[in-house]
């Protein structure tokens, strides 16, 4: 069984790109078991789905006149994000 480390990383990845079958199988596996990774799983979806351009939150701004996110600010977001994937966590998850 995957642990939450790699459930976490295949949850954001395949916001990017089509998982493996076999990778697939896992994570759904792992998330009937784990309450706190079927939890992020659907954070990152309200995320993705509300920043993201043509996302509820996304199309709010654009609708008062905000901008959009500038490419090196969506750049360091993506890299902390990734950063904070790959820290080291205690047996909770806790980093």
């Amino acid at each position: 069984m995957l642990s939450c480390r790699d459930a976490t990383r295949l949850i954001s990845r395949r916001l990017d790109e089509p998982l493996a079958r076999r990778e697939r199988w896992a994570l759904r596996l792992h998330l009937l078991f784990c309450y706190w990774c079927r939890r992020f799983a659907a954070q990152v979806r309200v995320l993705h789905h509300g920043l993201y351009p043509g996302g509820r939150l996304h199309r709010k701004l654009m609708d008062q006149g905000g901008e959009s996110l500038a490419p090196e600010a969506a750049r360091h977001m993506e890299e902390r994000l990734q950063q904070a994937l790959t820290e080291p966590t205690d047996e909770n998850g806790r980093h």
